[in-house]
Protein backbone atom coordinates (compact mmCIF):
# COMPACT_ATOMS: atom_id res chain seq x y z
CA UNK A 1 0.00 0.00 0.00
CA UNK A 2 1.06 3.29 -0.86
CA UNK A 3 2.33 5.93 2.39
CA UNK A 4 -0.61 8.49 0.73
CA UNK A 5 -3.26 6.20 0.81
CA UNK A 6 -2.19 5.41 4.47
CA UNK A 7 -2.38 8.69 5.21
CA UNK A 8 -5.73 9.74 3.89
CA UNK A 9 -7.17 6.37 5.53
CA UNK A 10 -5.94 7.65 8.56
CA UNK A 11 -7.05 11.54 8.95
CA UNK A 12 -10.37 10.32 8.38
CA UNK A 13 -10.18 7.70 11.22
CA UNK A 14 -8.61 10.65 13.16
CA UNK A 15 -11.18 13.38 12.03
CA UNK A 16 -14.34 11.33 12.85
CA UNK A 17 -12.59 10.15 16.46
CA UNK A 18 -11.19 13.55 18.02
CA UNK A 19 -8.01 13.01 20.17
CA UNK A 20 -8.55 12.98 23.64
CA UNK A 21 -7.82 15.95 25.66
CA UNK A 22 -4.67 16.23 28.09
CA UNK A 23 -5.74 17.27 31.47
CA UNK A 24 -4.84 21.19 31.78
CA UNK A 25 -4.72 23.13 35.26
CA UNK A 26 -7.64 22.41 37.99
CA UNK A 27 -10.96 23.70 37.62
CA UNK A 28 -12.81 25.95 39.58
CA UNK A 29 -15.29 24.82 41.72
CA UNK A 30 -18.50 26.16 43.15
CA UNK A 31 -20.38 24.19 45.92
CA UNK A 32 -24.10 25.57 46.96
CA UNK A 33 -26.42 24.31 49.52
CA UNK A 34 -29.63 25.59 49.77
CA UNK A 35 -32.58 25.15 52.67
CA UNK A 36 -35.66 26.54 52.56
CA UNK A 37 -37.53 27.20 55.91
CA UNK A 38 -40.77 29.29 56.96
CA UNK A 39 -38.85 32.55 56.99
CA UNK A 40 -36.55 32.55 54.30
CA UNK A 41 -33.76 30.20 52.77
CA UNK A 42 -30.17 29.52 54.21
CA UNK A 43 -27.83 29.48 51.46
CA UNK A 44 -24.35 28.17 51.61
CA UNK A 45 -21.52 29.45 48.96
CA UNK A 46 -18.09 27.44 48.56
CA UNK A 47 -15.30 27.74 46.18
CA UNK A 48 -11.80 27.12 45.74
CA UNK A 49 -11.06 30.54 43.69
CA UNK A 50 -12.19 33.78 43.93
CA UNK A 51 -10.14 37.28 42.68
CA UNK A 52 -10.36 40.03 44.91
CA UNK A 53 -13.19 41.93 43.34
CA UNK A 54 -15.63 38.82 43.40
CA UNK A 55 -14.49 38.03 47.39
CA UNK A 56 -15.73 41.83 47.59
CA UNK A 57 -18.80 41.16 45.76
CA UNK A 58 -19.88 38.29 47.49
CA UNK A 59 -19.06 38.84 51.08
CA UNK A 60 -21.16 42.28 50.88
CA UNK A 61 -23.84 39.94 49.33
CA UNK A 62 -23.64 37.94 52.26
CA UNK A 63 -22.79 40.49 54.62
CA UNK A 64 -20.31 38.29 56.49
CA UNK A 65 -16.57 37.19 56.22
CA UNK A 66 -15.92 34.27 54.45
CA UNK A 67 -15.00 30.78 56.44
CA UNK A 68 -11.73 28.77 55.01
CA UNK A 69 -13.12 25.03 55.17
CA UNK A 70 -10.99 22.13 53.33
CA UNK A 71 -9.13 24.55 50.70
CA UNK A 72 -12.41 26.84 50.23
CA UNK A 73 -13.82 29.91 50.65
CA UNK A 74 -17.26 29.75 52.61
CA UNK A 75 -20.08 32.25 52.73
CA UNK A 76 -23.70 31.16 54.32
CA UNK A 77 -26.42 33.53 55.35
CA UNK A 78 -29.65 33.65 55.46
CA UNK A 79 -32.23 35.64 52.57
CA UNK A 80 -35.27 36.68 52.79
CA UNK A 81 -36.36 37.06 49.50
CA UNK A 82 -34.11 37.08 46.28
CA UNK A 83 -31.45 35.02 46.39
CA UNK A 84 -27.76 36.68 45.89
CA UNK A 85 -25.65 35.53 42.16
CA UNK A 86 -22.02 34.79 43.52
CA UNK A 87 -20.33 34.59 40.33
CA UNK A 88 -22.96 35.81 37.65
CA UNK A 89 -25.17 32.62 38.17
CA UNK A 90 -28.98 33.69 37.82
CA UNK A 91 -31.31 31.64 40.17
CA UNK A 92 -35.19 32.23 41.34
CA UNK A 93 -37.02 30.35 44.11
CA UNK A 94 -40.62 30.32 44.77
CA UNK A 95 -43.78 28.69 46.08
CA UNK A 96 -47.73 28.79 46.14
CA UNK A 97 -48.96 28.04 49.52
CA UNK A 98 -52.60 26.61 49.96
CA UNK A 99 -54.17 25.51 53.33
CA UNK A 100 -53.82 21.31 52.33
CA UNK A 101 -49.90 22.10 51.49
CA UNK A 102 -47.47 24.43 49.29
CA UNK A 103 -46.02 23.94 45.76
CA UNK A 104 -42.30 25.03 45.26
CA UNK A 105 -39.58 25.53 42.55
CA UNK A 106 -36.19 26.35 42.22
CA UNK A 107 -34.00 26.95 39.18
CA UNK A 108 -30.65 27.93 38.55
CA UNK A 109 -27.89 28.59 35.92
CA UNK A 110 -24.54 28.78 36.02
CA UNK A 111 -23.82 30.18 32.61
CA UNK A 112 -22.68 33.68 32.32
CA UNK A 113 -25.43 34.64 30.03
CA UNK A 114 -24.89 35.33 26.36
CA UNK A 115 -25.90 34.84 23.03
CA UNK A 116 -26.42 30.71 22.61
CA UNK A 117 -27.51 31.52 18.76
CA UNK A 118 -23.79 33.43 18.57
CA UNK A 119 -21.84 30.78 19.82
CA UNK A 120 -23.62 28.11 18.11
CA UNK A 121 -22.36 30.13 14.85
CA UNK A 122 -19.14 30.36 16.12
CA UNK A 123 -18.32 26.75 16.63
CA UNK A 124 -20.05 25.88 13.30
CA UNK A 125 -17.85 28.60 11.52
CA UNK A 126 -14.99 26.73 13.87
CA UNK A 127 -15.78 22.82 12.09
CA UNK A 128 -16.26 24.56 8.78
CA UNK A 129 -12.57 25.28 9.48
CA UNK A 130 -11.63 22.17 10.10
CA UNK A 131 -13.36 20.22 7.68
CA UNK A 132 -12.04 23.11 4.98
CA UNK A 133 -8.41 22.06 6.10
CA UNK A 134 -8.41 18.58 6.38
CA UNK A 135 -10.13 18.57 2.65
CA UNK A 136 -7.01 20.83 1.96
CA UNK A 137 -4.51 18.49 3.12
CA UNK A 138 -6.13 15.27 2.15
CA UNK A 139 -5.92 16.67 -1.37
CA UNK A 140 -2.19 16.29 -1.07
CA UNK A 141 -2.58 12.55 -0.39
CA UNK A 142 -4.79 11.70 -3.71
CA UNK A 143 -2.45 11.41 -7.10
CA UNK A 144 -5.27 11.10 -9.35
CA UNK A 145 -6.34 14.25 -10.80
CA UNK A 146 -10.10 13.59 -11.47
CA UNK A 147 -10.29 11.59 -8.03
CA UNK A 148 -8.92 14.74 -6.58
CA UNK A 149 -11.69 16.89 -8.12
CA UNK A 150 -14.27 14.25 -6.83
CA UNK A 151 -13.25 14.47 -3.67
CA UNK A 152 -13.27 18.16 -3.17
CA UNK A 153 -16.76 18.01 -4.33
CA UNK A 154 -17.88 15.69 -2.39
CA UNK A 155 -15.89 17.59 0.24
CA UNK A 156 -18.27 20.90 -0.07
CA UNK A 157 -21.39 18.78 -1.20
CA UNK A 158 -21.47 16.13 1.66
CA UNK A 159 -18.86 16.06 4.06
CA UNK A 160 -19.61 19.39 5.10
CA UNK A 161 -23.23 19.44 5.11
CA UNK A 162 -23.03 15.86 7.11
CA UNK A 163 -20.69 17.40 9.81
CA UNK A 164 -22.68 20.14 11.01
CA UNK A 165 -25.83 18.42 10.91
CA UNK A 166 -24.21 15.98 13.16
CA UNK A 167 -23.07 18.70 15.82
CA UNK A 168 -26.38 20.65 15.12
CA UNK A 169 -28.11 16.77 16.17
CA UNK A 170 -25.34 16.20 18.87
CA UNK A 171 -25.66 19.08 20.70
CA UNK A 172 -28.97 19.38 20.85
CA UNK A 173 -29.32 15.95 22.05
CA UNK A 174 -26.92 16.69 24.74
CA UNK A 175 -29.45 19.86 26.29
CA UNK A 176 -32.47 17.71 25.85
CA UNK A 177 -30.56 15.24 27.85
CA UNK A 178 -29.29 17.51 30.34
CA UNK A 179 -32.66 19.12 30.56
CA UNK A 180 -33.98 15.85 31.84
CA UNK A 181 -30.75 14.74 33.89
CA UNK A 182 -28.27 17.49 34.34
CA UNK A 183 -25.44 15.03 35.39
CA UNK A 184 -26.03 12.47 32.67
CA UNK A 185 -22.76 10.06 32.19
CA UNK A 186 -22.07 7.12 30.12
CA UNK A 187 -21.91 4.40 32.75
CA UNK A 188 -18.64 2.25 33.49
CA UNK A 189 -17.69 -0.47 31.05
CA UNK A 190 -17.73 -2.91 33.94
CA UNK A 191 -20.59 -1.85 35.28
CA UNK A 192 -23.52 -4.73 34.26
CA UNK A 193 -26.38 -3.47 36.42
CA UNK A 194 -29.91 -3.27 34.54
CA UNK A 195 -30.57 -0.30 31.89
CA UNK A 196 -32.06 2.62 33.88
CA UNK A 197 -34.81 4.40 32.64
CA UNK A 198 -32.60 7.44 32.06
CA UNK A 199 -30.28 5.93 29.19
CA UNK A 200 -33.29 3.86 27.89
CA UNK A 201 -34.53 7.80 27.43
CA UNK A 202 -30.76 8.92 26.32
CA UNK A 203 -31.18 5.84 23.39
CA UNK A 204 -34.11 6.90 22.22
CA UNK A 205 -33.09 10.35 22.14
CA UNK A 206 -29.52 9.93 20.07
CA UNK A 207 -30.65 7.34 17.88
CA UNK A 208 -31.69 10.14 15.15
CA UNK A 209 -28.24 10.62 14.72
CA UNK A 210 -27.30 6.66 14.04
CA UNK A 211 -29.55 7.53 11.66
CA UNK A 212 -28.53 10.13 10.23
CA UNK A 213 -25.35 8.75 9.53
CA UNK A 214 -27.22 5.82 7.96
CA UNK A 215 -29.82 8.24 5.88
CA UNK A 216 -26.45 9.70 4.30
CA UNK A 217 -24.89 6.22 3.28
CA UNK A 218 -22.04 6.20 6.26
CA UNK A 219 -23.15 2.91 7.88
CA UNK A 220 -25.36 -0.21 6.45
CA UNK A 221 -28.55 -0.87 7.64
CA UNK A 222 -27.02 -4.08 9.47
CA UNK A 223 -24.13 -1.70 10.68
CA UNK A 224 -26.71 0.28 12.13
CA UNK A 225 -28.75 -2.41 13.66
CA UNK A 226 -25.17 -4.22 15.17
CA UNK A 227 -24.33 -0.69 16.84
CA UNK A 228 -27.75 -0.22 18.08
CA UNK A 229 -27.45 -3.73 19.86
CA UNK A 230 -24.28 -2.63 21.31
CA UNK A 231 -26.74 -0.34 23.42
CA UNK A 232 -29.17 -2.98 24.79
CA UNK A 233 -26.74 -2.99 27.80
CA UNK A 234 -26.02 0.88 28.33
CA UNK A 235 -21.97 0.94 27.92
CA UNK A 236 -20.02 -1.37 25.66
CA UNK A 237 -17.60 -3.67 27.25
CA UNK A 238 -13.89 -3.90 26.17
CA UNK A 239 -14.32 -6.64 23.52
CA UNK A 240 -17.23 -5.24 22.57
CA UNK A 241 -15.77 -2.30 21.76
CA UNK A 242 -12.79 -3.02 19.74
CA UNK A 243 -15.16 -5.58 17.93
CA UNK A 244 -17.32 -2.31 16.45
CA UNK A 245 -13.89 -0.43 15.84
CA UNK A 246 -12.47 -3.40 13.61
CA UNK A 247 -16.29 -4.68 12.27
CA UNK A 248 -18.11 -1.99 11.87
CA UNK A 249 -16.71 1.49 11.68
CA UNK A 250 -13.19 0.97 10.26
CA UNK A 251 -14.95 -0.69 7.24
CA UNK A 252 -17.29 2.85 7.06
CA UNK A 253 -14.46 5.01 7.18
CA UNK A 254 -12.30 2.72 4.47
CA UNK A 255 -15.57 2.64 2.30
CA UNK A 256 -15.34 6.33 2.05
CA UNK A 257 -11.50 6.74 1.42
CA UNK A 258 -11.58 3.84 -1.19
CA UNK A 259 -14.32 6.25 -3.33
CA UNK A 260 -10.99 8.39 -3.91
CA UNK A 261 -8.41 5.84 -2.80
CA UNK A 262 -9.51 2.42 -4.09
CA UNK A 263 -6.13 0.76 -2.53
CA UNK A 264 -6.59 1.72 0.75
CA UNK A 265 -6.21 -0.56 3.76
CA UNK A 266 -6.68 -0.32 7.54
CA UNK A 267 -4.04 1.82 9.24
CA UNK A 268 -1.72 0.63 11.82
CA UNK A 269 -1.55 2.83 15.19
CA UNK A 270 2.02 4.19 14.44
CA UNK A 271 0.52 5.40 11.35
CA UNK A 272 -2.43 6.87 12.86
CA UNK A 273 -0.02 8.88 15.06
CA UNK A 274 1.89 10.41 12.74
CA UNK A 275 -0.54 11.17 9.95
CA UNK A 276 -2.44 13.17 12.83
CA UNK A 277 0.71 15.29 13.09
CA UNK A 278 1.19 15.89 9.88
CA UNK A 279 -2.33 17.18 9.75
CA UNK A 280 -1.92 19.60 12.51
CA UNK A 281 1.35 20.27 11.10
CA UNK A 282 -0.17 21.40 7.52
CA UNK A 283 -3.21 23.08 9.30
CA UNK A 284 -0.85 25.40 11.51
CA UNK A 285 1.95 26.12 9.47
CA UNK A 286 1.42 25.38 5.96
CA UNK A 287 1.25 28.12 3.13
CA UNK A 288 -1.25 26.16 1.26
CA UNK A 289 -4.09 27.36 3.81
CA UNK A 290 -3.07 30.89 4.01
CA UNK A 291 -6.48 31.25 2.18
CA UNK A 292 -8.92 29.21 3.96
CA UNK A 293 -7.43 30.87 6.95
CA UNK A 294 -7.74 34.36 5.95
CA UNK A 295 -11.31 33.57 4.72
CA UNK A 296 -12.68 32.27 8.29
CA UNK A 297 -14.70 34.81 10.74
CA UNK A 298 -13.00 32.62 13.44
CA UNK A 299 -9.68 33.54 13.18
CA UNK A 300 -8.44 36.70 14.61
CA UNK A 301 -7.30 39.66 13.71
CA UNK A 302 -4.23 39.15 14.90
CA UNK A 303 -3.30 36.06 13.20
CA UNK A 304 -4.77 36.94 9.66
CA UNK A 305 -2.32 40.18 10.29
CA UNK A 306 0.94 37.94 11.05
CA UNK A 307 -0.61 35.68 8.43
CA UNK A 308 -0.39 38.14 5.59
CA UNK A 309 3.55 39.09 7.24
CA UNK A 310 4.43 35.04 6.27
CA UNK A 311 4.60 33.99 10.06
CA UNK A 312 3.31 30.72 10.48
CA UNK A 313 2.26 28.70 13.72
CA UNK A 314 -1.33 29.98 13.41
CA UNK A 315 -3.44 29.11 16.56
CA UNK A 316 -6.72 27.11 15.96
CA UNK A 317 -9.98 27.67 17.69
CA UNK A 318 -11.87 24.35 18.90
CA UNK A 319 -13.83 22.56 15.83
CA UNK A 320 -17.68 22.20 16.81
CA UNK A 321 -16.30 23.65 20.51
CA UNK A 322 -14.21 20.45 20.86
CA UNK A 323 -10.83 21.11 21.91
CA UNK A 324 -8.08 18.52 20.86
CA UNK A 325 -4.87 18.83 23.23
CA UNK A 326 -5.81 20.87 25.37
CA UNK A 327 -9.22 21.22 27.97
CA UNK A 328 -11.38 24.14 28.22
CA UNK A 329 -12.07 26.12 31.42
CA UNK A 330 -14.00 24.66 33.61
CA UNK A 331 -16.31 25.66 36.55
CA UNK A 332 -17.57 22.50 37.96
CA UNK A 333 -20.64 22.83 39.84
CA UNK A 334 -22.37 21.38 42.99
CA UNK A 335 -25.63 22.63 44.23
CA UNK A 336 -27.66 20.73 46.75
CA UNK A 337 -30.97 21.96 47.65
CA UNK A 338 -32.89 20.45 51.04
CA UNK A 339 -36.30 19.90 49.88
CA UNK A 340 -37.46 17.04 52.07
CA UNK A 341 -39.78 15.17 49.88
CA UNK A 342 -38.84 13.80 46.48
CA UNK A 343 -39.47 16.35 43.52
CA UNK A 344 -42.30 15.26 40.67
CA UNK A 345 -40.11 16.86 38.64
CA UNK A 346 -36.88 17.78 38.07
CA UNK A 347 -33.15 17.11 36.25
CA UNK A 348 -31.60 16.88 39.61
CA UNK A 349 -30.64 13.05 41.49
CA UNK A 350 -32.53 12.95 44.47
CA UNK A 351 -30.76 11.06 47.02
CA UNK A 352 -33.31 9.82 50.23
CA UNK A 353 -30.75 10.19 52.72
CA UNK A 354 -29.95 13.76 52.56
CA UNK A 355 -33.64 14.43 51.34
CA UNK A 356 -31.94 16.53 49.03
CA UNK A 357 -32.01 16.81 45.15
CA UNK A 358 -28.14 17.58 44.12
CA UNK A 359 -27.11 19.00 40.57
CA UNK A 360 -23.76 18.18 39.41
CA UNK A 361 -22.27 19.91 36.18
CA UNK A 362 -19.57 21.35 34.38
CA UNK A 363 -19.79 25.00 32.83
CA UNK A 364 -17.70 25.97 29.96
CA UNK A 365 -17.79 29.09 27.84
CA UNK A 366 -20.06 28.98 25.03
CA UNK A 367 -17.98 28.69 22.02
CA UNK A 368 -16.81 25.84 23.78
CA UNK A 369 -19.39 24.15 24.55
CA UNK A 370 -20.89 20.55 22.73
CA UNK A 371 -24.42 21.37 24.40
CA UNK A 372 -26.64 23.82 21.90
CA UNK A 373 -27.36 26.06 25.36
CA UNK A 374 -26.01 25.07 29.15
CA UNK A 375 -27.82 23.32 31.60
CA UNK A 376 -30.27 24.81 34.37
CA UNK A 377 -30.75 23.03 37.38
CA UNK A 378 -34.31 22.79 38.09
CA UNK A 379 -36.60 21.43 40.82
CA UNK A 380 -40.36 21.13 41.77
CA UNK A 381 -41.53 19.55 44.64
CA UNK A 382 -44.77 19.87 47.10
CA UNK A 383 -44.91 19.65 50.58
CA UNK A 384 -48.28 18.71 52.20
CA UNK A 385 -49.53 19.64 55.47
CA UNK A 386 -50.65 16.39 56.54
CA UNK A 387 -52.49 17.14 59.54
CA UNK A 388 -54.78 19.28 57.67
CA UNK A 389 -55.62 16.92 54.95
CA UNK A 390 -55.74 14.61 57.69
CA UNK A 391 -58.78 16.74 59.69
CA UNK A 392 -60.35 17.39 55.77
CA UNK A 393 -60.42 13.74 54.21
CA UNK A 394 -59.23 11.24 57.17
CA UNK A 395 -55.91 10.95 54.85
CA UNK A 396 -53.41 12.67 53.28
CA UNK A 397 -55.27 12.51 49.88
CA UNK A 398 -52.52 15.35 47.84
CA UNK A 399 -49.47 14.78 47.59
CA UNK A 400 -46.25 15.28 45.12
CA UNK A 401 -47.55 16.03 41.50
CA UNK A 402 -51.49 15.73 43.00
CA UNK A 403 -50.57 18.16 45.48
CA UNK A 404 -48.97 20.64 42.75
CA UNK A 405 -51.87 20.34 40.67
CA UNK A 406 -54.14 21.69 43.59
CA UNK A 407 -51.87 23.99 44.09
CA UNK A 408 -52.12 25.40 40.80
CA UNK A 409 -55.90 24.65 40.24
CA UNK A 410 -56.00 26.78 43.49
CA UNK A 411 -54.53 30.03 42.78
CA UNK A 412 -56.78 30.24 39.36
CA UNK A 413 -59.70 30.87 41.60
CA UNK A 414 -60.88 34.01 42.49
CA UNK A 415 -60.84 35.38 45.59
CA UNK A 416 -64.40 35.23 46.26
CA UNK A 417 -64.13 30.94 45.18
CA UNK A 418 -61.28 31.00 46.88
CA UNK A 419 -63.31 31.94 50.48
CA UNK A 420 -65.96 29.60 49.75
CA UNK A 421 -63.82 26.69 48.75
CA UNK A 422 -61.53 27.07 52.17
CA UNK A 423 -65.16 27.34 54.00
CA UNK A 424 -66.30 24.53 52.58
CA UNK A 425 -62.91 22.74 53.68
CA UNK A 426 -63.41 23.94 56.96
CA UNK A 427 -67.17 22.50 56.75
CA UNK A 428 -65.71 19.04 56.06
CA UNK A 429 -62.68 19.17 58.72
CA UNK A 430 -65.40 19.86 61.08
CA UNK A 431 -67.58 16.75 60.15
CA UNK A 432 -70.17 18.27 57.89
CA UNK A 433 -69.35 16.15 54.82
CA UNK A 434 -68.57 17.04 51.51
CA UNK A 435 -71.77 18.82 50.32
CA UNK A 436 -70.48 22.28 50.15
CA UNK A 437 -67.47 21.64 48.44
CA UNK A 438 -69.70 19.20 45.53
CA UNK A 439 -71.49 22.41 45.54
CA UNK A 440 -68.28 24.72 44.45
CA UNK A 441 -66.61 21.87 42.40
CA UNK A 442 -70.11 21.89 40.48
CA UNK A 443 -70.58 25.42 39.89
CA UNK A 444 -66.75 25.19 38.45
CA UNK A 445 -67.17 21.81 36.32
CA UNK A 446 -66.76 23.45 33.13
CA UNK A 447 -64.84 26.47 33.24
CA UNK A 448 -62.40 25.21 35.48
CA UNK A 449 -62.88 21.53 37.05
CA UNK A 450 -61.24 20.51 40.30
CA UNK A 451 -58.10 18.29 39.69
CA UNK A 452 -58.25 14.20 38.99
CA UNK A 453 -57.28 13.17 42.75
CA UNK A 454 -59.95 15.42 44.24
CA UNK A 455 -62.57 14.78 42.04
CA UNK A 456 -62.47 10.85 42.62
CA UNK A 457 -62.11 11.04 45.99
CA UNK A 458 -65.86 13.89 46.01
CA UNK A 459 -67.20 10.83 43.42
CA UNK A 460 -66.53 8.02 46.06
CA UNK A 461 -68.17 10.05 48.81
CA UNK A 462 -72.08 10.98 48.75
CA UNK A 463 -72.56 12.14 52.15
Amino acid sequence: MRPRSITLVVAFVALASMVAALPGCGPRTVRVDVVAGEEGVTRTFATNRLDAEELARVQALYGAAPVERDGEIEFTAAFAEDLPSEVGNRNGLSEVRTSLGSSHFYWESFDSGGDHWRDLEHRIDCGDLWIRLFGRWAETQIDDESRREEFKAALDGEYLPLARDVMLMWSSMQAASQAQRVAARVRTADDRSPMTRDESYRRTLFLPLLLLLSERGIFTAEETQRLLLLSTRGNPDEMERRWSFDELIMPAILRQVRRFKPEATPPTFPQLLASGVSFYLFATSSAKVDDLLLASPVVSDADKERIRRGERGTSLPPAFGFRIGSRPKVTETEVSLATGVEPYLTNGTYEEERRAVVFRSRVVAGTERASLYPPTFQAAWAVPDEARQRQCFGEVLLAGEDLAAYCGWWQVLTPKLQERWEKALESLASGGGPGALREVAAQLRLRHPVPRRLAEWLAQRRT
